[in-house]
């Protein structure tokens, strides 16, 4: 059995399912044409747009080297609302610029992202689901952040906090829940009766206003997957921005025209971009599978940029 313990299948196959499920619909957006041209491209134009790209937990290593290759490349990092302004037409996006957001608030976002926006003044956007960031304690290193955490980052003007729904559910087949990446069970148990999606989404986007005293315009949706009724949901609570991962059609179509729309892929593919130290994409490919075997023999994910629980 080279070492694996059959105490680990029941984990292992869950690990896998949970993997084919997410990783399903990013398959069937490379074979559509759903990604940007430059991640497939051997000698790739400038981006289309702005380039957007999703985090989970990330190492000191892997986000400084992201950061680093974007400084020496002349690309500017952009908030949520940048991204906004660029998409209505009321404020365009300076030409190589991108956005770079980290999902489900863990304290990976303050003791390793933060001090590296810091280090090259970048910005970033965090979305966040409000309900797992009060009563923490304690020097975990797999907790949600704190909201005096929070409102630390959000007051260096480095860390643009949108939501992520208030109790991180997957939006397809919602009530379910979806785990936190970074972040261990004992502190995500404390999931209250779900909410309607609409009350959901409210309630989330008044917590963060609140807790910040910002507007908040941004709604990523968890594992990175909407439907119609959730964009119709969001409408309806004030968001004006819908976050999702790569797709197989547009999300305008998924959405049937109603709302805006932005679509991300990992952060593993940011050195795929133009420039210095661009990385080809059998080193990429090979880094994730290598990341997800060692996970499945720990039984639980391993740190990688761009990789959720």
């Amino acid at each position: 059995m080279g070492g694996w313990k059959l105490g680990r299948e029941p984990c292992a196959v869950k690990i896998l399912h949970r993997r084919w499920e997410k990783n399903w619909p990013e398959l069937h957006a490379a074979v559509r044409g759903g990604f940007p041209d430059f991640v497939f491209a051997r000698d790739p134009a400038e981006p289309v747009g702005v380039p957007t790209f999703w985090y989970h937990d990330v190492s000191p290593d892997s986000i400084e080297a992201d950061l680093r290759f974007l400084r020496e490349n002349g690309y500017s990092t952009a908030t949520a609302d940048d991204l906004l302004g660029h998409i209505e037409g009321r404020r365009a996006c300076p030409p190589r610029s991108v956005v770079l957001c980290f999902d489900d608030g863990s304290v990976n976002l303050r003791s390793v992202v933060f001090p590296a926006l810091r280090s090259f003044d970048a910005r970033a956007v965090a979305f966040i689901s409000p309900h797992f960031h009060t009563r923490i304690g304690g020097a975990d290193r797999r907790r949600p952040c704190t909201w005096d955490e929070i409102r630390d980052m959000h007051r260096s003007g480095l860390v643009d906090f949108q939501s992520h729904t208030l109790e991180h559910r997957y939006v397809p087949r919602w009530p379910e829940p979806v785990g936190l990446a970074g972040v261990d069970s004992g502190h995500q148990g404390r999931r209250s009766v779900p909410l309607p999606m609409t009350e959901d989404f409210r309630i989330a986007r008044e917590i963060i206003e609140r807790e910040l005293d910002k507007e908040v315009l941004h709604l990523a949706f968890p594992r990175h997957d909407g439907t119609a009724a959730a964009v119709q949901a969001g409408v309806e609570t004030g968001y004006r921005l819908f976050w999702w991962g790569a797709q197989p059609v547009p999300p305008e179509e998924i959405a049937g025209g109603l709302g805006l729309h932005a679509s991300r892929v990992s952060g593993e593919f940011l050195r795929r971009m133009p420039g210095r130290g661009r990385l080809s994409l059998f080193t990429i490919l090979r880094r994730r599978y290598l990341l997800a075997l060692r996970s499945l023999t720990r039984g639980r994910p391993a740190v990688q940029e761009g990789e959720d629980a």
